[in-house]
């Protein structure tokens, strides 16, 4: 009886380990769960302008108009297009994200935003091309709406595989909301540091007297990926009735690689899409109009945005 006992106990002690690491595990999911779902939720608190709680500040504006777009996007002055078209903008400019990023925030938009019902989306190059990798990976401040987003977790799972296991990580969806959380707790004065209320946002600057190179015309190939996404973009405003206009912001050709034949391509595309665009890369040639190669200055995006103005009324009078 006593070597029977022995046996059971010397059993029991070599289940223990394994006993405490499931719970450990079972523990540590619990956790994640639990810090990932406070933390989503948070995020719609803050004002910051940081990372994912950018996106959460977008999503829950109400404004009848957003803007989306790169940062070239943010040289369109809402106010300017509310004087033209009546219509209260918000600009959503969100710096190196692609349509990538503009796809996931735009339907979570339609989602939440019932009083949508134009977007005017600033075109890059790279809503086209697949040569940005450096900004690839910016997209996933969105990820914490993986969870809820078919579109996101497509996105994010083509850019990196790997990701279907990352993002079983409720807390790795929002790593990147914690610190501006925190910031925006600790030091209220700090929020909404990087634009303005309305989401404007141009620099001042010139490149007037300032050495640079011409680069060469160029028109690398479409990514069919993007181009699939931007033509779900177009068809999922459609579906929701929401007006959408394609614009495409200066660039200072003669600083840099000329972009119009690229632009030009897309141009053909939109109109079988039915969609309008206009590309103003050479509306103004004046280097005093820009505070660096690829953005104009505060000066000139003021006349910038009433050029779009005109677009978008000229288009939303067109049945």
């Amino acid at each position: 009886m006593a070597a029977s006992s022995s046996i059971f106990s010397s059993e029991q002690t070599r289940r223990l380990p394994w006993r405490a690491v499931a719970a450990f595990a079972v523990l540590l999911v619990l956790l994640d769960q639990g810090v990932g779902r406070v933390v989503e939720r948070l995020i719609y608190t803050t004002d910051s302008n940081w990372g994912p709680n950018q996106v959460a500040r977008l999503i829950n504006r109400t404004e009848p108009g957003i803007v989306l777009g790169d940062s070239r996007a943010g040289a369109i002055a809402p106010k300017v297009l509310k004087a033209r078209t009546g219509i209260a903008f918000y600009n959503g400019t969100a710096p190196g994200q692609s349509i990538h990023y503009q796809i996931i925030a735009f339907e979570a938009l339609v989602k939440r935003n019932p009083n949508l019902r134009v977007v005017v989306y600033e075109l890059d190059h790279i809503d086209l091309t697949a040569d940005n990798a450096a900004s690839a990976r910016a997209v996933e401040v969105a990820s914490f709406l993986y969870g809820t987003s078919q579109t996101a977790r497509e996105v994010f799972d083509r850019l990196d595989p790997w990701n279907r296991l990352r993002f079983l990580s409720r807390t790795y969806r929002v790593n990147g909301a914690i610190a501006p959380i925190l910031v925006d707790r600790l030091f209220p004065s700090q929020r909404g540091r990087l634009t303005s209320e309305d989401g404007f946002i141009a620099h001042d600057g010139s490149m007037a007297g300032k050495p640079c190179r011409p680069g060469k015309a160029v028109s690398p190939p479409f990514d069919a990926f993007k181009l699939a996404l931007l033509k779900r973009l177009v068809d999922h405003a459609k579906a929701a009735r929401i007006r959408i206009v394609f614009v495409t912001a200066p660039l200072l050709v003669a600083c840099g690689g000329d972009r119009r034949p690229l632009f030009a391509r897309f141009a053909k595309l939109a109109a079988e899409w039915g969609v309008p665009y206009r590309s103003f890369v050479t509306a103004t040639r004046d280097p005093a109009d820009f505070f660096d190669g690829n953005h104009i200055n505060r000066r000139a995006a003021l006349r910038y945005s009433k050029l779009v103005a005109g677009f978008l009324a000229e288009r939303l009078k067109a049945p």
